[in-house]
């Protein structure tokens, strides 16, 4: 069909559908068309049917994109060489702009026990000299703590720095001597995620991260679970899409469960209390709490979850001077508390 309107894109002048097909060239102006000036032009001819035998090949037209070995080039190239033939997806699937091992690849590389071979599976092999990773477990109040209160929250910072990075990514667990979960991670920070790779609690980042300052929330777990080992592999990239440039580091971390003595050293063990309504307290570890009176008798029993809150309402029986103790379970020492509570009679 002819194209009303066709005219070359040199001197305006009009051009004939069957001319251009035998010859890409105006008749006006002279111009040859099949230059890379006029591509876009050519290619709206071949969108139309009207030139169909253009080669997407031809240096004049895609120069720039081609990109041809040099004979030198071609002469070492081992045709044998399985690595020139090998499929590179896995690689390129987990470069800098999207490492996250635990949600893509299902593997822990955090350097706890139990996990895999470490990040340079899919990074430079050679830990950067440059590249530091840290892990610091921060109390309510913001400090540094080197031992955790059963059932508390904290604030995990994971840290890793590298001057020569352009961004930074990580994954981390923590776990108990045993390779089990200790405690539960929550609240990820920006560019955090949590996963789970074969039932062990993971943390890392969602998307690389200019600052190298990744964040979450950690549960510690219940009393008597002893020491917890945080375990951290830090990543320093250079987001150029490739495995070589890129460093990495691993740290750990061991914390102590803090002993109910210590506890009531950082005056973390609440008093019970005394309301016009009953008695009021927060356990401080798993446990039993009895309330008795003067003479003996027991008025109320209850088990309690490390920071619950407990609530004992007044009764005919609880009322005047009450004796309340707690009894941790699960403990290998003696921690047995008692207090005097007045209630209204």
């Amino acid at each position: 069909m002819e194209f009303e309107g066709l005219i070359c894109p040199n001197c305006a002048g009009p051009l004939d559908e069957k001319l251009l097909a035998k010859n890409l060239s105006c008749p006006h102006c002279n111009t040859k068309f099949h230059n890379k000036k006029y591509i876009a032009f050519i290619e709206y001819l071949m969108m139309n049917g009207i030139v169909d035998d253009i080669d997407f090949f031809d240096r004049k037209l895609y120069g720039d994109e081609i990109k041809y070995k040099s004979e030198t080039e071609e002469e070492l190239l081992d045709e044998t060489n399985p690595d020139e033939y090998e499929d590179k997806t896995f690689r390129m699937k987990y470069i800098d702009d999207n490492p996250e091992l635990a949600e893509e690849q299902n593997k822990d590389r955090t350097g706890a026990p139990g996990s895999v071979q470490p990040c340079t599976h899919c990074h430079s092999p050679i830990g950067g000299a440059n590249t530091l990773s840290n892990i610091n477990v921060l109390d309510a109040s913001g400090n540094e703590v080197s031992e955790y209160i059963p059932g508390e929250n904290y604030s995990i910072t994971f840290v890793v720095t590298d001057a020569n990075a352009a961004a930074y990514g990580f994954q981390a667990t923590a776990v108990h001597g045993d390779g089990s979960n200790a405690g539960t991670f929550s609240n990820p920070g920006t560019n955090v995620q949590l996963e789970d790779v074969d039932g062990r609690h993971i943390v890392e980042q969602s998307d690389p991260l200019v600052s190298g300052v990744f964040t979450a929330d950690w549960t510690a777990p219940v009393a008597g679970s002893g020491d917890v080992g945080f375990y951290m592999a830090g990543l320093a990239v250079n987001l150029a899409y490739g495995n070589s440039g890129d460093s990495h580091h691993e740290t750990a971390l061991s914390i102590s469960e803090a002993s109910v003595e210590r506890i009531e050293e950082l005056d973390l063990v609440q008093i019970p209390f005394a309301t016009s309504e009953g008695i009021v307290w927060k356990a401080h570890a798993n446990g039993i709490l009895n309330v008795y009176s003067i003479d003996g008798r027991l008025n109320y029993s209850s088990t309690c979850s490390a920071g619950n809150d407990v609530n004992i309402p007044l009764s005919s029986s609880l009322s005047g001077l009450q004796l309340v103790q707690f009894t941790p379970v699960g403990l290998d020492y003696n921690s047995q508390k008692t207090w005097k509570v007045v209630l209204p009679n």
